[in-house]
């Protein structure tokens, strides 16, 4: 919880320093990266916080998000405004009260204390949030690669194509004549190799030099719908450089442990072989969520999540630490938790395409624990 704090303090200062020196796309994408942090935690309350603080988050979640309104239309006329609450700055032209910069550097002592007490809204902040409730920020910053484009009709096209079966689709009965067809190719009835169903996540790297670092990510839950219907779901993970390329062979989690109308929850943790060392310039993780899709006898990507090397920030930087100590979190689900937006298929591997588009208008997020362990 203390973790969570920190790190959304230091992202935040991080924004507002970009923000004051007119660095509006810079401003821009650490404001929305804590946006979807902040949304993620008022929708979900991982951290399982009582109403005041979980409140509060939302309050947080919406001035982020009012801002990166503010800073979009700002792009315009030639970069941000430091106006003030209520003021004419921020790039709304006048038209209605704005957060502003200097509304942002208000919320210094409310950031600071969020999550471990019961903080109070700025005065001047409160009558911009009002009752509304947060949404998903992807959907607010305008520029690509980390920045979703708003939903597709992926989500729905792709569910209707899942048929379920008599019995919600989770027996292997259910998928008919995928068993012989499959034997023939050498797979299971599921479309995966031999022994696969129980998933190729590999150990730790062992034989480590002193110093050296190795990165771990717990896989929590994923939420998405009709997580109930989908067949033999499973979370495939890849290491991949700016061009896209494998950097390492890829990892596939067993089936989910627990299952409900819209969440898949795993408790799978996934060691990345390479070192942190041999990562080099950007890259990035990804997330693919596949299912059995019985009607066309194959597996097929429903969504995607991916956390970049820019995101981990000061969890990748050398420190002197006892060895085999781990720098974030003691277990499994207890590392750095990130809450990843989902976007629809195909995956966009390569750095510089296209922007993603979200699966859905809804929130959905993958929720992961960061563990970095130097050796």
């Amino acid at each position: 919880m203390e973790d969570t704090r920190m790190t959304w303090h230091h992202k935040f200062l991080e924004a507002l320093e970009y923000d004051a020196w007119g660095q509006v796309e810079e401003a821009a994408e650490a404001y929305h990266r804590l946006q979807v942090a902040a949304a993620a935690e008022h929708e979900e309350n991982v951290l399982q916080l009582p109403p005041q603080r979980r409140a509060a988050i939302g309050h947080l979640a919406r001035v982020l998000q009012l801002r990166l309104e503010e800073l979009r239309g700002s792009t315009g006329s030639g970069g941000s405004s430091g106006g003030s609450s209520g003021g004419r700055g921020g790039g709304v032209q006048g038209q209605k009260a704005s957060v502003g910069l200097a509304g942002m550097q208000s919320l210094k002592a409310f950031v600071t204390g969020l999550i471990v007490s019961d903080v109070q809204l700025p005065p001047t902040l409160v009558p911009l949030v009002g009752g509304a409730t947060p949404s998903p920020g992807v959907q607010l910053a305008p520029w690509p690669r980390r920045t979703g484009l708003g939903a597709s009709g992926a989500e729905e096209a792709d569910s209707a194509s899942v048929p379920e079966g008599p019995d919600g689709g989770w027996t292997r009965a259910s998928s008919g004549g995928a068993a012989a067809a499959s034997a023939m190719l050498g797979t299971d009835a599921f479309g995966r190799g031999p022994g696969a169903e129980r998933g190729t996540l590999r150990p730790p790297p062992e034989d480590l030099a002193p110093g050296e670092a190795t990165l771990s990510v717990f896989i929590d839950s994923w939420r998405v719908k009709g997580a109930d219907s989908m067949h033999d779901a499973s979370v495939a993970i890849s290491v991949r450089d700016a061009a896209g390329r494998l950097v390492e062979a890829v990892q596939e989690t067993p089936p989910p442990d627990s299952v409900s109308e819209q969440q898949l929850r795993w408790g799978a943790t996934v060691h990345l072989q390479t070192l942190l060392s041999r990562l080099e310039g950007a890259w990035a993780v990804f997330f693919e969520l596949r299912h059995w899709k019985p009607a066309k006898k194959k597996r097929s990507v429903k969504a995607w999540c991916q956390l970049d090397s820019d995101e981990l920030g000061p969890l990748l930087q050398p420190q002197q630490q006892p060895q085999g100590h781990a720098l974030e979190g003691s277990g499994d689900g207890d590392g750095h938790r990130r809450a990843l937006e989902v976007y629809a298929k195909p995956p966009q591997y390569a750095r510089g395409t296209t922007a993603p588009r979200l699966l859905s208008s809804k929130p959905l997020y993958l929720q992961v624990a960061i563990h970095v362990t130097r050796h």
